[in-house]
């Protein structure tokens, strides 16, 4: 080994181990709602068919990536939920990027310290901290590893090999469609301008591309949008996780006024153009798609503004490049600490919903209905395939308490409220099966029996879960045969006027006056009858709109003798 591929060596290394000490914690974190999903639906598919789907020219309009999702398959099967394999992975195959990226930019007959610079720029650049913290973004993880692999081996002139690369990216994430452009712009600017090699990569990028044309109109924030505003929402996101500075808008000015005079000396080194253009044609994609922003998308086009701002280093010298790193490390730093400290507190939350779920759903193996209102896995999809995942292959219905859906899985004979105390970190499932009794009083609170609420009811908010009710609100109760009062406590707003008007089983029982705000109680005087379900209904004063709020109602029900 000669004298510079051993200070590579040593420089890799000690970079290695710099950043796995910087990113120690990530090992500490747990899965997000994404991760449980594509855990979930790999976990019984065939190796082979992730294969199969990754060479087939179908194009899947609902984000079926067999690269990623094969991951997923392997690791579920090898690690269950163990964590800390998963980040593994990550960083490892982070670090291989960082190698390959380093081997492009030598390719660039880049000096061994221009080359080392921009490698390191793209290994620590904490935009990226989602991609090596998170299983979820994989996909851009390896999509990144075979953009990398095309662009080194179309360097050397296999071509071929770099368009069977290519279509793998493409597999790994759609973001890769742009590469071709990349490719074009480093063959006219550093290459020998053999275009028709790149016919292949560019009927590839467009029969995927026109196909995805056509389906990215799903509603699932992979809409495009060309207007200047999402452009400029998008834009100027991407920038502050560039720069790290939140609120770009105010650094623009003198940012475009320096610029010609940064740009200046490099701007004659065409390897510079080769990066800034393969930067900008791999952010477009993620420009158009403003519904969906996340510095993670950056992994892949951060390799274009690698390379160009490894081809500037010599233009200004290893001091001035020096004094950029001295100043940018320790800015990264803090920010890795602040991304670091949220993300754990955050984990340490869905680790602990995830395992008393898990325990919870085999004590009740019979429960196939569920409805939350806050949960560390907030999104709908992210609770059911955490569920699906204990419940393998069961028909599980699960509904957010505000959701269209809830009203039908509140109905379910057997059903679990899964109630997230925000105070002590914990589940507490409410439980309602064939012979649960219906209460006889509800107070609101995060055990009422949501089952018994029927109309006009808004969901459950805050963490002392209190409820709202509209203009007309009804509810069932069980009817004790001894009981002759009932009672009805509101909390009401200062500009609350008017009365509440209480009947039972369709006779009126009497009004509440809302003369003045704060707890009111009201009672009423029932006839003797029968024990039985009775049906509760309050008409409260009407509001400018039928779904504003402005009387919370703290209980409900009746009284013993």
């Amino acid at each position: 080994m000669n004298r510079a591929r051993l200070v590579a060596v040593l420089l890799f290394v000690v970079a290695a181990v710099l950043f796995l000490i910087a990113n120690r914690a990530a090992y500490d974190g747990y899965f997000f709602e994404d991760d449980f999903s594509n855990l979930s639906f790999t976990r019984w598919a065939d190796t082979s068919d992730f294969f199969l789907a990754a060479f087939s020219p179908k194009y899947y309009p609902n984000n079926y990536r067999p690269i990623g999702h094969l991951f997923f398959r392997t690791m579920a099967h090898a690690f269950s939920l163990k964590f800390a394999p998963y980040v593994a992975f990550l960083h490892g195959v982070h670090l291989l990027n960082v190698a390959l990226l380093w081997l492009l930019l030598r390719r660039l007959t880049l000096p061994l310290w221009a080359a080392s610079a921009g490698a390191l720029y793209f290994a620590f650049h904490i935009a990226m901290f989602d991609v090596y913290w998170k299983p979820m973004y994989v996909f851009d993880l390896l999509c990144g590893t075979f953009c990398l692999l095309s662009l080194l081996f179309w360097l050397k002139d296999r071509w071929i090999v770099s368009l069977l690369c290519f279509w793998l990216a493409y597999r790994s994430k759609e973001v890769a469609v742009m590469l071709p452009l990349a490719l074009a712009a480093c063959e006219y600017l550093v290459g020998k301008r053999r275009w028709p090699r790149l016919i292949p990569f560019f009927a590839v990028s467009l029969w995927f591309g026109i196909q995805g044309l056509f389906t990215a109109s799903s509603g699932q924030g992979y809409t495009f949008h060309y207007d200047p505003h999402s452009l400029a929402k998008a834009a100027l996101y991407y920038s502050s996780r560039l720069f790290l500075i939140p609120g770009m808008w105010l650094m623009m000015i003198p940012v475009l006024l320096l610029l010609p005079f940064v740009v200046a000396p490099a701007a004659r080194d065409r390897r510079v153009w080769f990066g800034a253009l393969a930067f900008a044609a791999l952010l477009v994609p993620m420009l158009l798609l403003s519904d969906r922003l996340a510095g993670a998308y950056l992994y892949v086009p951060l390799i274009g503004l690698a390379i160009a701002l490894a081809s500037a280093a010599p233009r200004y010298g290893a001091i001035a490049v020096g004094a950029f790193f001295a100043l940018w490390i320790p800015w990264n730093y803090v920010n890795l600490r602040v991304l670091r400290n949220d993300a754990l507190r955050e984990a340490d939350d869905r680790r602990r919903y995830v395992t008393a779920l898990g325990e919870f759903l085999h004590t009740q193996p019979e429960i196939k209905s569920f409805v939350y209102r806050d949960a560390p896995l907030a999104d709908p999809w992210g609770t059911l395939a955490a569920i699906e995942w204990f419940r393998p292959l069961e028909e599980i219905h699960v509904a957010r308490e505000d959701s269209a859906d809830a009203r039908q899985v509140l109905e379910s004979r057997r059903l679990a409220v899964l109630h997230w105390n925000t105070y002590a970190h914990r589940l507490e499932p409410v439980v309602c099966v064939p012979d649960t009794p219906n209460a006889s009083y509800i107070e609101a609170g995060p055990y009422m029996p949501v089952w018994q609420l029927s109309s006009g009811w808004a969901a459950a908010q805050g963490a002392s879960v209190i409820r709202w009710i509209r203009p007309n609100a009804s509810a069932r109760l069980q009817r004790p045969p001894s009981s002759t009062m009932f009672e009805l406590v509101v909390d009401v707003d200062p500009n609350t006027k008017g009365s509440i008007a209480v009947t039972l089983d369709g006779h009126p029982l009497g009004a509440l006056d809302l003369d003045h705000a704060g707890r009111l109680t009201g009672r009423w005087k029932v006839n003797s009858a029968s024990a039985g379900t009775a049906e509760i209904q309050a008409q409260a004063p009407p509001f400018h709109n039928p779904d504003e709020l402005g009387v919370r109602v703290l209980g409900f029900g009746f009284l013993p003798r």
